[in-house]
């Protein structure tokens, strides 16, 4: 990805895809398409990009929108119009949780546009985002909100009174711009859709049916078919 061209060690903490997943991939993208979901890709882009992209596509076209994810690099993208749907399992059952605009200030400290910016200052050792080294969420979080973003937190170091603190972001200035381009979402991917293409059509139909029985999906035969 284009991530990968601006760092080699982004994401180089993940194991390997195991083989037994890989060789699955082609039947998950079978069934998205015996549902008539529309799936996207796009060489040298990551999901999170192509859900972003779309995102955008649909604030522009005045639609709310609904992520359905648990992954915290989206509460960027929350807004007043755009939340995020996260499954929790609490005393055995699933509960929806709906992620907005409180629920993000209160994880990261900021609003959801500050996000990078905390990232960005923080680092994101799942993604092995590098930040500032020791600089962790709640100093980067107050930082932020004192100064509004990374590049002014920059612009103003030789202010900032702990003297461990301005040296560590004198030295790791760069790394921290880096981080901050590796942590935002691309929303302006192009890609060929247009609204028509993205609306859900009859789920039900022969394709789906077979796939559905060669795979033995009981529980959808019997939810959607039956």
């Amino acid at each position: 990805t284009f991530r990968r061209k601006i760092s080699k060690l982004y994401k180089s903490n993940r194991l390997p895809t195991p083989n037994n997943l890989i060789s699955q991939f082609i039947f998950i993208y079978k069934i998205v398409n015996a549902f008539n979901i529309k799936s996207l890709i796009k060489d040298g882009y990551e999901a999170d990009d192509l859900i972003g992209t779309v995102t955008k596509f649909f604030k522009n076209a005045n639609k709310t929108v609904v992520i359905v994810s648990s992954d915290k690099d989206f509460m960027q993208l929350v807004d007043q119009n755009v939340f995020l749907l996260k499954k929790i399992k609490k005393n055995g059952l699933n509960h929806d949780v709906i992620i907005k605009n409180r629920e993000v200030i209160k994880k990261f400290g900021v609003s959801p546009k500050h996000v990078i910016d905390v990232l960005a200052l923080a680092g994101d050792s799942s993604d092995n985002i590098p930040g500032v080294r020791g600089i962790g969420m709640k100093t980067a979080s107050a930082l932020i909100k004192q100064y509004g973003s990374v590049e002014e937190v920059l612009k103003y170091t030789h202010l900032i009174r702990q003297k461990i603190r301005r040296e560590r972001l004198m030295l790791d200035s760069e790394k921290a711009l880096l981080s901050k381009r590796l942590a935002t979402i691309n929303c302006n991917v192009k890609l060929p859709i247009k609204l028509s293409d993205l609306k859900m059509k009859n789920i039900v139909n022969k394709k789906l049916i077979k796939l559905l029985k060669t795979f033995d999906f009981t529980d959808l035969l019997n939810k959607y078919v039956y």
